[in-house]
């Protein structure tokens, strides 16, 4: 026996909705869901140029989806060689 056995039948389709509700907007407030929301964005913005026959503006939004983070990580991977040598 569950809670929800304790609520009366006229709320129990709202409850349940609202709990729902709660859960899907808590899982979307992770640090993981907004990278994975914010990436697929983009690849979906490259997409659409890339459909619209913008195919250079499709080539920078791509090659900087790529060059940047290895950019980074360069320019870490140097700042902690010159910290910890």
């Amino acid at each position: 026996m569950s809670w929800i056995d304790h609520v009366p039948a006229s709320q129990r389709r709202r409850r349940l909705l609202a709990i729902r509700w709660n859960r899907l907007l808590t899982s979307l407030r992770t640090r993981r869901s907004f990278l994975i929301m914010c990436i697929s964005s983009y690849l979906i913005w490259c997409l659409y140029l890339l459909a619209n026959g913008r195919i250079l503006e499709f080539w920078m939004a791509l090659v900087s989806f790529v060059c940047v983070p290895s950019l980074a990580y360069i320019v870490y991977w140097l700042m902690w060689k010159d910290f910890h040598e």
